[in-house]
């Protein structure tokens, strides 16, 4: 335990820009008005490279004479590094159980909201964290499995994650990501011309937002998460000091008792009675939210210039003509077809099959429109009408030939 009445600070200064002497003028100087309350001020040479300031006092004093070290280290550009701060580590000692006791009560909401939906269990966690995020709580997961301490995902989630959970925002496409067999058919199916198809698009591409079709439920109004989230910012930031041995002023004790009791209080108020009529309406958001978290699989697969983005693919939407958009819909529609075909060998990784274009076993980097290769509005000299790269996806015995295929889209002629 540390003795409150004699709080040791050292800090290690580099000598190539102040020796011992000018260090401890500068530092009595700077302290004058705290020198009564300091038992022990000087400055000694450590080694060739560097001082050590050793100040000593109660834990007041030490703490109110950190912010005029910090303005004359700041000011004087001094290279520096602390080694000892008492004071420091008795604040830090306070203020741990304070951050404890509010990371966990937010935690603690996040589960219980989510778990007042109807028909959502405790495996919920592949539903409300994207790729990124899951792969990085599974780092921690898998550390944690050395000492065999079972930890639900949440656990292993980092306190600032766990605002990212609640102000995500997701969507079925991204506009950059390249549009996939699955993509398309998946749009195919709640399409009947291409102007629904371009409505079905641009509504995959809106973000879906986790504040409002979950967490919003729960609070009266955006005001009061907001008044949270910055509450547990300043938390967090505080966090970190505690954490990783950084300097905190002994104010902060009082500043986070008053964030924790803001917190508490507007989470007490959080309205957990839902009506079944919005917990089965929130359990369908959740959903929703799956089904765009599901997306970002897709996103692992390499891509290259000869894949058409969702945004490129509705710029060309723009542009085509009547009977441009009749030729593109039939052969889309033909996906589908080839997608539901027992002659498929591999329905599944069919479904993922990025976009491509080739002729000829050359792949066309300088071509990625999917309306270009499926209209045939590239008239090049240089090489033939490309068309979807579908290589090897066939049983080797069927009767439907590749040239069948190539056939039904178009490629060749009957």
């Amino acid at each position: 335990m540390k003795n409150e009445n004699a709080c040791f600070l050292e800090i290690l200064f580099d000598k190539t820009q102040n020796s011992a002497v000018k260090i401890q003028s500068k530092i009595e100087k700077l302290l004058k008005q705290k020198l009564r309350n300091i038992t022990k001020l000087e400055a000694l040479d450590s080694s060739q490279k560097t001082v050590k300031l050793v100040i000593c006092g109660s834990l007041n004093t030490i703490d109110e004479c950190h912010d005029l070290i910090n303005q004359f280290i700041i000011e004087s550009k001094l290279n520096c590094i602390r080694i000892t701060d008492d004071a420091g580590d008795i604040i830090r000692e306070r203020a741990y159980p304070i951050l404890s006791e509010i990371e966990q009560r937010f935690r603690q909401f996040i589960n219980q909201a989510i778990l007042d939906v109807e028909d959502v269990n405790f495996e919920y966690w592949e539903t409300i964290a994207d790729s990124k995020l899951q792969d990085k709580v599974e780092l921690i997961r898998l550390k944690s499995q050395e000492s065999r301490v079972p930890l639900h995902p949440l656990e292993c989630t980092l306190f600032e994650d766990l605002l990212d959970i609640i102000e995500s925002k997701v969507s079925k496409l991204s506009e950059d990501q390249p549009l996939y067999v699955a993509d398309i058919i998946e749009l195919l199916s709640r399409s009947t011309s291409i102007k629904r198809l371009k409505f079905e698009i641009e509504k995959s591409v809106e973000k879906i937002s986790y504040w409002d079709r979950i967490f919003s439920r729960y609070f009266q109004d955006k005001q009061q998460w907001n008044s949270i989230k910055q509450s547990l910012k300043f938390v967090i930031n505080e966090r970190n000091k505690v954490m990783h041995h950084r300097p905190i002023r002994l104010g902060v004790i009082n500043a986070l008792l008053s964030k924790k009791n803001e917190i508490f209080s507007i989470l007490e108020t959080a309205n957990f009675e839902l009506t079944q009529e919005e917990k089965i309406e929130t359990q369908q958001d959740i959903k929703d939210l799956q089904t765009a978290v599901d997306k970002t699989e897709y996103r692992l697969y390499p891509l290259g210039n000869s894949l058409i983005s969702t945004d490129e693919f509705l710029e060309d939407l723009e542009i085509l003509s009547v009977s441009e958009q009749k030729k593109l819909y039939e052969r889309l529609y033909f996906l589908e077809h080839l997608a539901n075909n027992d002659l498929l060998m591999n329905h599944h990784s069919f479904n993922k099959l990025p976009i491509k274009l080739h002729t000829n076993n050359i792949y066309i980097f300088k071509v990625n429109r999917l309306t270009r290769i499926l209209c045939k509005l590239d008239k090049h000299k240089d090489y033939q009408h490309p068309t979807i790269t579908l290589i090897g996806i066939f049983k080797r015995n069927s009767n439907f030939t590749e040239d069948d295929l190539l056939r039904r889209i178009g490629k060749i002629e009957n």
